[in-house]
Parts: structure tokens; C-alpha cells; sequence
């Protein structure tokens, strides 16, 4: 994730990016270019009253995965909310071809 960020618009940047999964925060904390650190936080409100960022906890591995990275998601699941983060979520969790191909 750290190399996404370095080579970004968003390299020169520091911040904190909280995304709320229900019940629990994970918080990533990244400052001029490189991810720093990786927090559990307490949950928090509804991320859409901030215009803030959501993932249900069933969908945070497709984001992780990146099949059809964070925007993509968004677009295809209600439960995934990327508020103001759109951009850096994308940075973060872009699409990524998939290692296994087939129908199971």
C-alpha cells in the first residue's frame, strides 16, 4: 500500500483514514508517501452522516482482494460507502487481476 501512496497525487499528504466496519474502526495512518501504521478504533457513527467511509465487515476481504478495486465495489454494494476517501480508497484498493481464473 505504501508504494500505491508514493506513487500518487496524494504521496506529499498526511492523515488518518478511519473506515468503519459496524461494530469496529480500522484506522490507517499514512504521512508523506508511506502507510505508518494500522490502528483498531472504537466503533463510531454512521459513516454516511459525515460523508465518511463504510465497509461491511462480509465485503472488507473483496476490498482487500481488489477484484474490482474500492470504487468498483462501491458501485456494485450498498454496504460499501467511500464518502470523501473515493480517491485515496482507489490508490489504496485498486483493481487487481485475479491469480485463479475459473467457474466453481
Amino acid at each position: 500500500m505504501s508504494a500505491r501512496l508514493a506513487d500518487s497525487s496524494y504521496a506529499s499528504r498526511r492523515g488518518a483514514l478511519d473506515s468503519s466496519l459496524h461494530r469496529s474502526v480500522v484506522r490507517l495512518v499514512h504521512q508523506q508517501g508511506e502507510v505508518v501504521g494500522v490502528e483498531p478504533r472504537p466503533a463510531a457513527k454512521d459513516p454516511t452522516e459525515s460523508d465518511g467511509l463504510g465497509v461491511a465487515p462480509d465485503w472488507f476481504p473483496a476490498l482487500m482482494l481488489g477484484h474490482w478495486g474500492a470504487i468498483g465495489l462501491a458501485e456494485r454494494v450498498d454496504d460499501v460507502l467511500l464518502g470523501r476517501h473515493r480517491g485515496l480508497m482507489e490508490v489504496l484498493f485498486p483493481k487487481r487481476p485475479a491469480d485463479v481464473a475459473g467457474d466453481f
